[in-house]
């Protein structure tokens, strides 16, 4: 008897092992494209489309907006912050103009 359980018991566990091996073959080893950040290659946490229809993680492009990006030239980051604040001033301004000019005056 002792036999036939140590036969049965090796066939369990080679049967055991083969299932075991599918199912990791089944199993994709990575994740699709549209599921990982363009930026940071990592899965999507909190995903924004932009209108070109490209997906990016929120964190990874605040941080690279914020210029904590190390992969940017910072250069370019002080040209775009100061192009930036001149938008927010002029359109600032324009708001401004906007309120003090009546329909009257136009």
């Amino acid at each position: 008897m002792d036999e036939v359980e140590a036969a049965s018991s090796q066939q369990l566990e080679a049967l055991e092992y083969v299932f075991r091996k599918a199912a990791e073959a089944d199993m994709p080893s990575e994740f699709p494209d549209y599921l990982c950040c363009a930026i940071t290659l990592g899965i999507l946490q909190d995903p924004l489309i932009t209108p070109y229809g490209h997906t990016y993680d929120k964190e990874a492009i605040i941080r690279h907006l914020e210029g904590e990006d190390h992969l940017i030239d910072h250069n370019l980051y002080q040209i775009w912050r100061s192009r930036k604040q001149s938008w927010h001033s002029w359109t600032t301004w324009l708001g401004i103009q906007r309120i003090h000019i009546g329909d009257d005056d136009l």
